[in-house]
């Protein structure tokens, strides 16, 4: 086994005696507070990152930490146990500067394959609303993926393949798994805001910036946190997701489901981050003048899937999300 993909064990954790509850792969600005999030609820949580550093903190918080890098280890490298009834969030980002489509792809497959093969319940991907490419107006749930990034084909060929993996499922192409016992989910996300983390930052350092009246679509962390745990909660569970919306049917449709996730108002760029500006006392960032009478850029309506979810978002506007 490969040296870096390794338990970082402590006294009261044993790998052998171990069954973990959710599994989250990649332990990064996200998966970290999500982890925290379901350790602080009471569930055994185990996860991944390239961080040693990190990893030996996380595990000080009770979080089994594996140090995995996805273009450096093939899933086969990851203790199976860890897979085996849990329910796995993988949230790898391609990588802006490193980026391989080809191997990103290849190993993504795998670790979807070896979750599946090694009894996991669930596998959730995040992905991202760059799917959808340069779509204009309202964008939901079943809006025909139009990827122009390497990125956005990456990971709607990603999606496609967990849709398959599921739906084979269901049908029952694979006797040796239980379709009542495994499903999958995709959740795109748009532009991630936290508490430590605002599109303003750099914004306000730029000039020339064009397509001023284009709207805003951000989702803050916390919300993304909420979502996911609504989603795990939901793959367990024919019909109803909560006991409070009994006429909400189950998301899932053949072992698979696929949402989008963003606020619910879209200010246009140019007005709400000159507003952001304002309200730090910083820059104001530098549009162009944008004559368009008519706009239709894209707006992600997550609408579906806060009603399917039973969610109420704690930031439904980007201007509650200025820490």
């Amino acid at each position: 086994m490969c040296r870096k993909s390794r338990v970082l064990a402590t006294s009261t954790l044993s790998l052998k005696v171990t069954m973990h509850k959710h599994l989250i792969i990649g332990l990064g600005w996200l998966g970290s507070p999500l982890a925290l999030y379901f350790k602080s609820a009471g569930h055994t949580v185990a996860g991944t990152t390239r961080n040693a550093h990190k990893a030996e903190s996380l595990t000080s918080q009770g979080i089994q930490t594996v140090l995995f890098d996805l273009y450096e280890n093939d899933a086969s490298e990851l203790p199976h146990e860890l897979f085996q009834d849990a329910h796995v969030v993988i949230n790898i980002p391609p990588g802006r500067k490193n980026f391989e489509p080809v191997l990103f792809i290849e190993r993504m497959k795998r670790l979807f394959d070896y979750a599946q093969q090694h009894a996991a319940l669930h596998i959730c991907f995040i992905s991202t609303t760059s799917v959808f490419g340069e779509i204009e107006g309202r964008v939901t749930n079943d809006s025909p993926l139009t990827p122009n990034t390497a990125s956005g084909n990456a990971h709607v060929e990603l999606e496609n393949y967990l849709k398959s993996l599921a739906n084979a499922v269901a049908v029952g192409h694979d006797a040796d798994i239980n379709a009542n016992a495994f499903n999958c989910s995709v959740l795109r996300l748009a532009g991630l805001v936290g508490n430590d983390r605002h599109p303003i930052s750099t914004l306000s350092q730029k000039s020339d910036i064009a397509m001023g009246k284009n709207p805003v679509n951000l989702v803050h962390q916390e919300d993304v946190i909420q979502a996911i745990a609504a989603v795990l909660r939901s793959s367990g569970k024919k019909g109803s997701l909560n006991e409070a919306a009994m006429a909400t049917s189950s998301p899932f449709e053949n072992n698979f489901f696929a949402a989008n996730l963003c606020s619910a108002e879209h200010p246009s760029r140019e007005q709400y981050y000159t507003w952001c500006a304002e309200q730090k006392g910083i820059r104001v960032p530098q549009f162009l003048p944008d004559n368009r009478t008519q706009v239709n850029g894209k707006w992600i309506d997550a609408a579906h899937t806060i009603t399917k979810l039973g969610l109420t978002l704690r930031y439904p506007s980007p201007y509650d999300m200025l820490g």
